[in-house]
């Protein structure tokens, strides 16, 4: 598996603004990207500490995407 098949994977999960107007799907592709980062690190360095696990090279430059609302709070 290459990173351009998971960033094909990862680009299948978007949608358009008008289908999604919330861009909830950026909360699906980072909790993908964190699962398929975990799973990699697993799979090339199994017996490393999961700490001290590198980044394989498939999943280098895939990143989360940054939120696009902010999220208010409120004092009460």
């Amino acid at each position: 598996m290459t990173k351009q098949d998971i960033l094909e994977y990862q680009n299948n999960l978007r949608k358009s603004p008008i289908e999604d107007p919330e861009n909830r799907l950026i909360g699906t592709y980072n909790g993908r990207q964190m699962i398929l980062l975990k799973f990699f690190k697993w799979l090339y360095y199994p017996e490393e500490d999961y700490r001290r696990r590198l980044t394989p090279i498939c999943m280098q430059g895939v990143r989360k995407l940054p939120r696009k609302e902010k999220t208010s709070l409120q004092t009460f």
